[in-house]
């Protein structure tokens, strides 16, 4: 009987063992995964961020503004108006919700 215990005992151990090792292997499998996830996820941001630059290049942006037929501004063309502090633009009196 001491003896049907004892290889009882150890058969489930080793059973045991061998199902951490599955186990162990699967996390492994994971690991491995999201590891060469996280490396195409890297890239993609790279492509991203060299898009983004691209996209903001002045001489591009002003390019495609010429293409479609905006022209620079003159030097005569431009106002710049600064509201003062207390004057506003309506002659003074506020704007109510039903006006705007």
């Amino acid at each position: 009987m001491l003896m049907l215990t004892f290889v009882t005992l150890i058969f489930f151990s080793a059973l045991y063992y061998v199902e951490q090792q599955v186990r162990l292997q699967q996390l492994n499998y994971q690991i491995i995964e999201l590891k060469t996830q996280k490396k195409q996820l890297q890239e993609q941001q790279k492509t991203y961020e060299l898009q983004l630059h691209q996209l903001k290049r002045l001489d591009r942006i002003e390019h495609t503004l010429h293409n479609r037929g905006f022209v620079p501004l003159e030097k005569e063309q431009l106002r710049i108006v600064q509201e003062t502090p207390g004057k506003q633009e309506n002659g003074g009196q506020k704007w109510s919700e039903g006006q705007r």
